[in-house]
């Protein structure tokens, strides 16, 4: 169903450190540009960008090791 999220995601998600959750939600589920997220959490552009590459690859790892794929 394309509406239910991927059970999984959501527990990768939920295991993220909470900026780094707060960046990746504001990006990619609510579709804030990089300037918007900045200005929501009071940070600069290079903080959420370094938070949203850090979440990412978080996420890669944890739905990887899901899988058991290599990282």
């Amino acid at each position: 169903d394309p509406e239910r999220p991927d059970p999984d995601l959501l527990c990768a998600l939920a295991g993220l450190p909470e900026d780094q959750r707060t960046v990746v939600a504001l990006r990619f589920v609510a579709d804030l540009p990089l300037a918007d997220v900045a200005a929501v959490l009071d940070r600069s552009t290079e903080a959420v960008k370094k938070l949203q590459q850090r979440g990412l690859a978080n996420l890669r790892r944890a739905l990887a090791s899901r899988d058991g794929e290599p990282i």
